[in-house]
């Protein structure tokens, strides 16, 4: 039996703006075991990227709880999950400055670097 690396229980994240709260997450339940690969696939905006970012104890809930291997990292400070995230998580941020390269010396090196990953049918790939 695998045992549970990842969950989350009745996971939400408000946040308030100008026009009132924003519901970005709403009762999210999850559990990932060892060994599982997951895809947390939906649209943009649908809140992908802060569920990850809670899962990996980047961000915070606003209710529920979040488990990473065996320490509720939902009741962690900062600096305890930054330790747990440091032991356990491996992260590669989806962002236009992921290669630290302004876009224009981006785009010279963009064959170069998706050559390196064996990509580069890819290099005219953009997200919608």
């Amino acid at each position: 039996m695998s045992r549970t690396v990842v969950s989350v229980e009745a996971v939400e994240k408000v946040v308030p703006t100008a026009a009132g709260s924003l519901v970005i997450l709403d009762g999210i339940d999850l559990e990932i075991k060892q060994g599982e690969t997951v895809a947390i696939v939906g649209a943009s905006g649908s809140g992908k990227t802060t569920l990850l970012g809670i899962l990996a104890g980047l961000d915070e809930a606003s209710a529920g709880r979040g488990m990473l291997v065996d320490e509720e990292i939902s009741s962690l400070d900062e600096e305890a999950r930054a330790k747990v995230r440091g032991l356990h998580v491996g992260f590669v941020f989806q962002s236009f400055q992921l290669l630290g390269l302004s876009r224009r010396k981006g785009r010279r090196h963009l064959s170069r670097f998706l050559s390196l990953v064996t990509m580069t049918k890819n290099g005219k790939q953009f997200p919608i």
